[in-house]
């Protein structure tokens, strides 16, 4: 029972965490996400697919499938956007703002959920502090 807990908890953690993408926004010219979107996406999380960079982006935990590939391209736009607006409101890179940004979504990960430690391994959260880059002491939104 406690191990259901936990799957439920995280699947509601993901899609609170995770930028989500409606059916009604396009993800290309002429091209609509399909009522599904969210539900692959969060199978794709929850099942260790896709993965947090220490950059702020997303990526294929392993080798992508096209439509996971799909799927990141979509979330990583909009990430590439809130770094742009995060680098602008606290005057800084946009890289720096993806790495701030990172920090805080790796931090607040549920457990399970994969991430990319600084030395480029990936990593399941756990209940315990995750390994970060060295300037993520004083990096917050």
């Amino acid at each position: 029972m406690r191990s259901r807990l936990l799957i439920v908890s995280c699947i509601s953690a993901c899609i609170a965490t995770l930028p989500v993408v409606s059916h009604a926004q396009s993800s290309g010219p002429g091209e609509a996400v399909d009522e599904n979107f969210i539900l692959r996406w969060r199978d794709a999380v929850v099942g260790g697919s896709i993965g947090e960079l220490q950059n702020g982006y997303l990526a294929a935990v392993g080798k992508a499938t096209p439509e996971i590939q799909k799927m990141l391209d979509i979330q990583n736009a909009k990430r590439k956007q809130k770094h742009a607006e995060l680098a602008a409101r606290l005057k800084i890179s946009e890289p720096q703002a993806g790495r701030v940004y990172a920090c805080d979504v790796i931090k607040q990960l549920p457990p399970m959920i994969k991430y990319q430690a600084p030395d480029g391994s990936w990593h399941e959260r756990g209940y315990g502090t995750p390994l970060l880059g060295k300037d993520c002491d004083k990096a917050s939104l």
